[in-house]
């Protein structure tokens, strides 16, 4: 229901839900998504679901070559990417961060990672504190003008 799952609206209602992420957590998320039609209990494998790269990553289905695999190649083999599947229901608190990552637009990466993207994109990529924001303390030295005196005139 939309209460339980904090939601309001239609199914397709709300807008697309994405975020930042370093290589750590997009092969995360991938796992996660690939088990999305278990989680739904609409198959039995996550290989089995026609629109999943669940069949490319494990047996290799892929006629057209749609999916570019040299990256997940570099770091995985089937037979690891079937533990990192059958591994990845059970890591509730990291599945919790990346809901709300997805949902509220913050990175889900490790603090160098945000620092950098941060520095170049000139965005905040994390919550900030709660509450209302602090007012800049005016210099009142002679012959300084603070950023806040400067704007006034």
């Amino acid at each position: 229901s939309n209460v339980r799952r904090e939601r309001c609206g239609h199914l397709w209602q709300e807008r697309f839900y994405s975020c930042v992420m370093d290589h750590t957590h997009t092969f995360r998320a991938m796992a996660y998504i690939e088990k999305n039609p278990l989680r739904a209990a609409l198959v039995q494998r996550a290989e089995d679901w026609p629109w999943s790269s669940a069949g490319v990553h494990l047996v290799g289905l892929d006629p057209a070559r749609e999916l570019d695999l040299r990256l997940w190649s570099e770091l995985y083999t089937p037979a690891q990417w079937n533990l990192v599947l059958a591994t990845s229901l059970a890591d509730e608190p990291w599945i919790r961060r990346f809901r709300s990552s997805s949902q509220r637009g913050y990175a889900l990466a490790d603090e160098q990672f945000i620092a950098q993207f941060q520095a170049g994109a000139n965005r905040n990529l994390s919550p900030a504190k709660p509450g209302p924001k602090t007012k800049r303390l005016q210099d009142t030295r002679p012959g300084v003008r603070s950023a806040v005196s400067a704007q006034a005139m």
